[in-house]
């Protein structure tokens, strides 16, 4: 199993999809923090209503809030002194994708919704390991307290 981590490691480096499978060969991921599409579709069907989601997995982890924190390091924030490096052009929808790709393998995707005051925003939302959703504003680095109304659609 040395091997199998080696060469993983010496393929991709370090990132979720080698954690996943390392996690599942080596058995610390308990069946407790997997959900399938299938319920993580009624999570938020019981959270939202009736709501357009696509699902690019069968199954997904369930992150802790706290690895969702770690993702702000790809979202283009300096977690050492808060600012945003922000690239130029991007818009909401932009970050929202760019969270996405370090959490690939873990129930945590992006909803496109209206704000109250009628603008239209793209923002991450996930579900945790107590099967709580969340919302995640990628532009901010942090979680999104905003009112919005029923979210659009949401991938995974």
């Amino acid at each position: 199993m040395l091997f199998l981590s080696s060469l993983l490691a010496s393929c991709g480096g370090h990132n979720a999809r080698i954690d996943m499978l390392l996690s599942m060969v080596f058995g610390t991921i308990d069946k407790q923090e997997m959900i399938s599409a299938e319920e993580l579709k009624q999570v938020l069907v019981n959270h939202f209503g009736k709501v357009n989601i696509q699902f690019s997995a069968s199954q997904y982890i369930l992150p802790d809030n706290g690895k969702v924190v770690q993702a702000e390091d790809f979202a283009y924030c300096n977690p050492d002194t808060g600012d945003l490096a922000r690239p130029r052009n991007w818009d909401c929808d932009d970050y929202a994708a760019a969270a996405m790709v370090p959490m690939r393998t873990y129930a945590f995707g992006t909803m496109y919704v209206t704000t109250v005051g009628g603008g239209r925003h793209a923002l991450n939302v996930f579900v945790n390991r107590k099967r709580e959703v969340k919302y995640w504003e990628p532009q901010e680095c942090d979680y999104y307290y905003g009112r919005f109304y029923k979210p659009k659609l949401i991938v995974f």
